[in-house]
C-alpha cells in the first residue's frame, strides 16, 4: 500500500488524505490507479446494500483511513459503484471518496425491556469541506427502539457517533435474528451515502408454560367418565413450544384420555385440550374422592395442575325373598311345595343367589329346583321348594316352621320364613280277604290265591307289605306285587303263589299256609290250604327228527331230539345224553336238560360231529341218544352218514414275468415282477422262486421267498436281477430263467436283460482338449524363468527377475544367445512386432491349434499341436538354460507341460475302442 508523505512535517498519511493529520497541511493528490492500485472505501455508497444473512461471528467494516489517535485501523471495503448525485456532472471519484464509517459491533442481541444496546459508528469525513452526518437505522421494524446520531466533522478528521437500539417492555418479539441496515447521510450533500448491514438477534425469552384445568372438581356417577378441558398458554415466552400432556393419580387406578395430547404453541399463543377420565366404580353408596395431577411438558420444562375427581355410587337396594304360600298345609301326605320369589326390581346389578333351607328340629328334607339362579337387575325370578317330613301319627297334626335363606356374593343372607303343617286323618281297620281259602293242583308243583285288601273306610292312602309261612317251610311264596299302595276308597289285589314239592305218585299232601299283611300297624294274618294230589304218570316218549343225519363234505350234522309228555300227568326234567359204538362222535345239546310240564313236548337241538372220509368217499355210523327223566333211562337210535366230494383235477402252476424284457441303460440293474397263477390248481401250494443264465453272471433277488396260495388264487413276487455292466457305448443281451417250485414240480419262465452303456470318451475328449490348451495359455502368462538377470538394452524393454512366455520375445532371445553367436540379431522386426513374435505367443498358438483339433474326428490335429508344443518347450528350455542369468525353470513350464500331456490324452480319446 502506498503512502501520502507530508511535505511539511514528514507526517505518514493514509492513501486518500487531502490533509495531514498532524500539521493540516495540504497533501498533492495521487492517482491511486497509475499506482497500480485501487482506492478503498467503507461500506456501499449512494446505494442500499444487497440482504445479507446474519454472520455467525461479529465483524468490522473498515474505513480507508482513521486519525492517528482514533482507534484501530480498518481495513478496505471493497469499491461499489459511484454514487447518485444531483449534479450529473460531479466528480464520482471524489464522491466515492469524500465518507467512510467503521460499524462496531455488526450483530447486537437486544432483549425485550432490557437495557438498551449501542452500536458505535465511526465517521471519517475525507472532503474538503466541513460536514454534518445523520447516523440512522433504515425502515426499523415496529417493535424496534432505535436512536439518531448526528456528527459533524471538520474535513479529513472522524468522530465517534453511538446509536441504541432497544425493545420496549411488554413487547412480545419473536425470538430470532433480524438483517437490518444502518445508514450514514451526509446533510450538505443527501446524495452521498453509506450502509452497513446491522444483525439484531432476539434471544429467547424462558418462561414457564400456563397450565389451567376447568373445572378444577368433576363429579361423575357409578363408572361413567369426568371430562374437564386443560388449556396451555404459551403467553410469557417468544418461542414456540409443542407441550405433550398427560396424567397421574396417587393410586394409580385412573385412566387419562388427552384429545389431542400434543399442543403445538407460537409465541403469545394458548390452545385447549379435552381430557377424559375414567375410574373403578365405588362400593354402592359411597363416594370415592381421587386427586388428579395433569402435566403439561415441553421437554425441557414442565407444569402441573391439580383437579379432583369425585365418583358417586348409587345405593343397591337389597334382594328380597318372599314365600308363596307362607302357610303350606298337607293331609295324609308326607311333602308339600313353596314357591319362592327372589325380587330384584329395585337393584341395580346381576345377583347370583344360591337358595337352601333348614327347621329348628331338622327334620324337613329341603329340595330347590334349581339351586342357583342369576337375578336380572329389574326382575323377579321364581324357584320351586319342595319340603318332606315323616307325616303324623293317624289323626293327629303336626306344625313345623322352616326357613329358605338365600346366599348372593357381596351381600348378607336373606332369610323367609313359611309354616308347614302336616295332618293325618283318622286309621280305619284294615281288611284283607283271601280267595280262595283252600286251592288243591293235580300233578302241579303250585297253586294260586287271591289277596283282597279293602281301603274303603280309610281316609289315607296305605302301603301294604305281603307276608307268607307254612309250619314245615317248604312252601315258597311268591307275591304280585310284594308291597302295594292302596289309596282311599279303593280295594287293592295281590296274587299269591305258592310253591312246594309234590307227592309221591298216586299220593296227596295238605299243607296249611299264613298269609299277613301289615301297613306298619299290627298285621292282619289269614289262613289257607293248598292242597297237592300225584298221579300215576306215563314215561317220556323220545324220538330223533331226522333219525337219518346225511351231510356232504361237512363234518357236522345236526337233528332235533322230541321228547313227548303229553301222556305224563307230572313234569318231567329230561336229560339229554350221546354215544356211538366207535367213540369217534361227539354230541352237543341245546338246552342239555328239558323241563318239560305235563301235556308238553320238549325240544333239544342236537348237534354231532365226526372226522369226514377221505374225498369221494362215504362213511355210515350209528348212535343212540339216552333220555333220563330220573327214573328211567330212554334210548333213540340214529344214523350219521357222511359223504365227500372228489377232489377236482390239479393243473400245474403257471408262471410268468411282466416284463419278461428287462432294458436298463447306464445300470447293471433292473427289475420285474414274476406272477404264479394256481388258479387251475386243486390244492393248497407253497411256491419258492430261484433263477438261472446260461453265462451265470446274473444275479437273482426275490421278495418274499416264497408264496402261499390257495386253490384259484394268484400271486406276485419282485424279482431284482444284476449284472455287469457292458463296456462303452456297447450293449448285451442276457437270456435268463425264472423257476417256481411247489415241492412236487418245477415251472420255468424266460426273460432277457438287455443293458446299454453309454460311450463316455467323446465327452472326456472334449474336457481334456480344452483344459490342456487353458492349461497351456495359462503357463504362457506364468513365469518359465525366475531369478533372472537379463538387460536387454537398446532391443527393447528391461526384464524382471520373472520372464513369462510373452516376454521371452525377440529382443530377449538375442540378448540371451548371444553366448553362442555374439551381437548377431536373428530377425529384426518393428518393435510394435516384438511382443507377438515370443515364445510364448507361439504355445498359445499352438493351444489354439489343439483345441480346434475338435473339429476333426480323430483327434490327430490335438495329438500333434500338444507334442510340437511339448518339443518345442523342451528345445527352449534347453537353449535357455545354457544362456547365463537366466536363472532357473519357473511354474508356467510346469503348467505349460501339464497342459500339452493333458491335451494329448484328449486327442488320444478320438480314437475308437480297441485302436
Amino acid at each position: 500500500m502506498n503512502e501520502n508523505i507530508c511535505e511539511q512535517c514528514g507526517q505518514r498519511n493514509e492513501p486518500g488524505v487531502q490533509f495531514c493529520v498532524n500539521c493540516q497541511a495540504f497533501l498533492p493528490w495521487y492517482d491511486q490507479e497509475d499506482e497500480g492500485s485501487a482506492t478503498p472505501s467503507a461500506g456501499t455508497v449512494g446505494a442500499e446494500p444487497a440482504p445479507v444473512t446474519a454472520p455467525t461471528t461479529p465483524a468490522t467494516s473498515a474505513t480507508s483511513a482513521t486519525s492517528a489517535g482514533d482507534g484501530p485501523a480498518s481495513s478496505a471495503v471493497p469499491a461499489v459503484p459511484a454514487p447518485v448525485t444531483s449534479d450529473p456532472g460531479a466528480d464520482t471519484s471524489e464522491a466515492r471518496s469524500s465518507l467512510q464509517i467503521t460499524v462496531e459491533p455488526t450483530a447486537v442481541t437486544v432483549t425485550p425491556g432490557g437495557d438498551p444496546e449501542s452500536v458505535e459508528v465511526r465517521v471519517h469525513n475525507l472532503s474538503p469541506i466541513v460536514d454534518a452526518y445523520v447516523v440512522e437505522i433504515v425502515e426499523p421494524p415496529g417493535w424496534l427502539t432505535a436512536s439518531t446520531a448526528e456528527v459533524r466533522l471538520l474535513p479529513t478528521t472522524n468522530d465517534l457517533a453511538r446509536v441504541t437500539l432497544s425493545i420496549a417492555g411488554g413487547a412480545l418479539v419473536p425470538a430470532g435474528a433480524v438483517d437490518l441496515v444502518l445508514r450514514v447521510r451526509s446533510q450538505a450533500h443527501p446524495e452521498i451515502w453509506v450502509s452497513e448491514p446491522l444483525q439484531v438477534t432476539v434471544p429467547a425469552i424462558e418462561a414457564p408454560i400456563g397450565l389451567r384445568l376447568d373445572p378444577s372438581m368433576v363429579r361423575a356417577k357409578d363408572s361413567e367418565p369426568g371430562r374437564l378441558q386443560a388449556t396451555v398458554d404459551n403467553k410469557g415466552s417468544n418461542k414456540s413450544r409443542r407441550v405433550t400432556l398427560s396424567g397421574r393419580d396417587p393410586e394409580g387406578v385412573v385412566r387419562f384420555t388427552f384429545s389431542p395430547s400434543v399442543l403445538d404453541l407460537e409465541p403469545g399463543q394458548s390452545a385447549n385440550a379435552q381430557v377424559q377420565v375414567q375410574a373403578p366404580k365405588p362400593e354402592a353408596g359411597q363416594q370415592a374422592t381421587r386427586q388428579l395431577t395433569i402435566v403439561a411438558s415441553d421437554g425441557s420444562s414442565e407444569v402441573e395442575a391439580t383437579a379432583t375427581f369425585v365418583q358417586v355410587a348409587a345405593a343397591d337396594t337389597p334382594l328380597a325373598l318372599r314365600l308363596e304360600p307362607s302357610l303350606l298345609r298337607v293331609r295324609d301326605s308326607d311333602r308339600g311345595t313353596l314357591e319362592a320369589v327372589l325380587d330384584n326390581r329395585r337393584g341395580t346389578r346381576t345377583r347370583r343367589v344360591f337358595l337352601s333351607g333348614r327347621d329348628p328340629e331338622g327334620v324337613v328334607t329341603f329340595t330347590v329346583s334349581p339351586p342357583s339362579v342369576d337375578v336380572f337387575a329389574g326382575e323377579a325370578v321364581t324357584a320351586r321348594v319342595r319340603l318332606a317330613a315323616a307325616p303324623p301319627e293317624a289323626g293327629k297334626e303336626v306344625t313345623r316352621t322352616v326357613t329358605v335363606v338365600a346366599t348372593s356374593d357381596g351381600s348378607a343372607d336373606i332369610e323367609a320364613t313359611a309354616t308347614f303343617v302336616q295332618a293325618t286323618s283318622a286309621v280305619a281297620p284294615l281288611m284283607v280277604q283271601l280267595d280262595p281259602i283252600v286251592v288243591r293242583v293235580r300233578d302241579s308243583v303250585s297253586g294260586t290265591f287271591d289277596l283282597i285288601i279293602d281301603n274303603r273306610g280309610g281316609r289315607r292312602g296305605r302301603r301294604v307289605a305281603l307276608a307268607g309261612r307254612d309250619p314245615e317251610r317248604l312252601v315258597r311264596f311268591t307275591f304280585t306285587p310284594p308291597s302295594l299302595d292302596v289309596l282311599p276308597d279303593t280295594i287293592g289285589r295281590a296274587r299269591v303263589v305258592v310253591q312246594a314239592p309234590p307227592p309221591d305218585a298216586g299220593q296227596e299232601s295238605t299243607r296249611q299256609l299264613t298269609i299277613s299283611a301289615t301297613d306298619g300297624g299290627v298285621p292282619v294274618e289269614l289262613t289257607g290250604t293248598f292242597v297237592q294230589t300225584t298221579s300215576v304218570s306215563a314215561p317220556v316218549v323220545v324220538k330223533l327228527e331226522p333219525s337219518l343225519v346225511r351231510v356232504r363234505d361237512s363234518p357236522v350234522g345236526q337233528f332235533q331230539v322230541i321228547a313227548d309228555n303229553r301222556q305224563g300227568i307230572r313234569g318231567r326234567r329230561v336229560t339229554l345224553a350221546g354215544s356211538d359204538p366207535e367213540r369217534a362222535v361227539g354230541f352237543s345239546f341245546w338246552p342239555p336238560v328239558l323241563e318239560i310240564g305235563p301235556g308238553e313236548i320238549g325240544r333239544a337241538t342236537a348237534r354231532i360231529e365226526a372226522h369226514p372220509p377221505e374225498p369221494g368217499a362215504e362213511s355210515t355210523r350209528q348212535f343212540v341218544v339216552t333220555a333220563s327223566d330220573g327214573e328211567r333211562d330212554i334210548d333213540t337210535s340214529g344214523t350219521f352218514v357222511q359223504t365227500t366230494t372228489p377232489p377236482p383235477p390239479d393243473q400245474p402252476l403257471v408262471l410268468r414275468l411282466d416284463p419278461s424284457l428287462v432294458r436298463v441303460r447306464n445300470r447293471g440293474a433292473g427289475a420285474l415282477t414274476a406272477v404264479a397263477d394256481n388258479r387251475g390248481g386243486g390244492r393248497p401250494r407253497r411256491v419258492y422262486f430261484a433263477g438261472h443264465d446260461p453265462e451265470r453272471v446274473i444275479r437273482f433277488g426275490f421278495s418274499p421267498e416264497f408264496l402261499d396260495l390257495a386253490p384259484g388264487q394268484v400271486g406276485s413276487v419282485q424279482a431284482r436281477i444284476s449284472a455287469p455292466r457292458p463296456d462303452g457305448g456297447a450293449e448285451s443281451t442276457r437270456p435268463f430263467t425264472v423257476v417256481a417250485s411247489d415241492g412236487e414240480r418245477d415251472t420255468e419262465a424266460s426273460g432277457s436283460f438287455v443293458q446299454e452303456q453309454s460311450d463316455r470318451r467323446p465327452l472326456w475328449r472334449i474336457l481334456l482338449t480344452l483344459l490342456g490348451g487353458l492349461m497351456m495359455i495359462g503357463g504362457v502368462f506364468t513365469a518359465w524363468n525366475v531369478g533372472a538377470n537379463i538387460q536387454i538394452g537398446e532391443f527393447g524393454a528391461p526384464l524382471g527377475d520373472e520372464i513369462s512366455g510373452l516376454e521371452w520375445n525377440l529382443p530377449a532371445i538375442d540378448v540371451a544367445s548371444d553366448t553362442f553367436i555374439d551381437r548377431q540379431l536373428f530377425l529384426n522386426v518393428p518393435d510394435s512386432l516384438d511382443p507377438l513374435l515370443s515364445a510364448g505367443s507361439l504355445i498359445i498358438l499352438l493351444a489354439v491349434i489343439a483345441m480346434l483339433g475338435l473339429t476333426g474326428p480323430k483327434g490327430r490335429l490335438t495329438r500333434l499341436a500338444a507334442l510340437v508344443a511339448a518339443v518345442f518347450m523342451a528345445a527352449f528350455l534347453i537353449g535357455v538354460s545354457l544362456a547365463p542369468n537366466t536363472g532357473h525353470i519357473g511354474p508356467g513350464v510346469i503348467l505349460v507341460f501339464a497342459g500339452c500331456a493333458v491335451a494329448f490324452v484328449g486327442g488320444l480319446l478320438a480314437k475308437p475302442r480297441g485302436s
